[in-house]
């Protein structure tokens, strides 16, 4: 007999379960960009979430700021590390 697969919410990551992109435009956002960033990415979400920071020519240390947050979460893979959601965080620049 096939088995049914689980539905609960810390059930891992099934076909079903859709991911979400989360796209931040920044234009010097230096100061708020940790808190967007963050805000997002530690949701309890338990499918695939990435993040899409859009970079449109900062003069801050925006850009700086968002590699030293792919540093933290080691740049998140997409495949879930220790029982956490995956997730991805991937900056564009502007042109």
């Amino acid at each position: 007999a096939a088995s049914t697969p689980s539905t609960s919410p810390l059930s891992p990551i099934s076909n079903s379960t859709p991911s979400v992109d989360v796209i931040i435009p920044a234009h010097n956002a230096e100061v708020t960009i940790d808190d967007a960033l963050s805000s997002a990415y530690f949701q309890s979400y338990v499918g695939l979430i990435t993040l899409i920071v859009y970079d449109d020519n900062s003069s801050d240390d925006t850009v700086s700021k968002v590699q030293a947050f792919q540093e933290r979460v080691g740049r998140g893979g997409s495949e879930a590390v220790g029982g956490n959601p995956p997730r991805e965080v991937k900056l564009v620049r502007s042109g």
